[in-house]
């Protein structure tokens, strides 16, 4: 599993020192408790959202401020994008097939 995931961490962009926030948004999204196959695969548009606190949301430059979700942080979009592709690459949730979002979110 730490292969994909880092596999997927590449194709985002993602830098090494990033890893740590990435591991623990796989160790939460994997959850059975949060139920990933029920949002993944509902026809409501779903976006994870990843809430990431404590020193190393400075460490990282994670944007946390004005425009918390807004563009200008490589670690927001980076991390933002290793999510996205794990669910779909790792986790199955294709659009059209177990992703039945009818208006699409990225």
């Amino acid at each position: 599993m730490a292969e994909k995931i880092a596999i997927n961490a590449v194709m985002a962009g993602c830098q090494p020192r990033y890893l740590p926030v990435v591991l623990a948004s796989v160790e939460a999204i994997a959850d059975p408790e949060n139920n990933m196959a029920g949002w993944a695969a509902t026809t409501g548009a779903n976006s994870p959202l990843l809430i990431v606190n404590g020193p190393i949301r400075d460490e990282l430059e994670i944007n946390y401020g004005t425009n918390a979700l807004g563009t200008g942080r490589q670690a927001n979009a980076t991390i933002g994008r290793v999510i996205n592709l794990m669910t779909r690459n790792i986790g199955g949730a294709l659009p059209g097939t177990s992703d039945m979002t009818t208006l699409g979110a990225a």
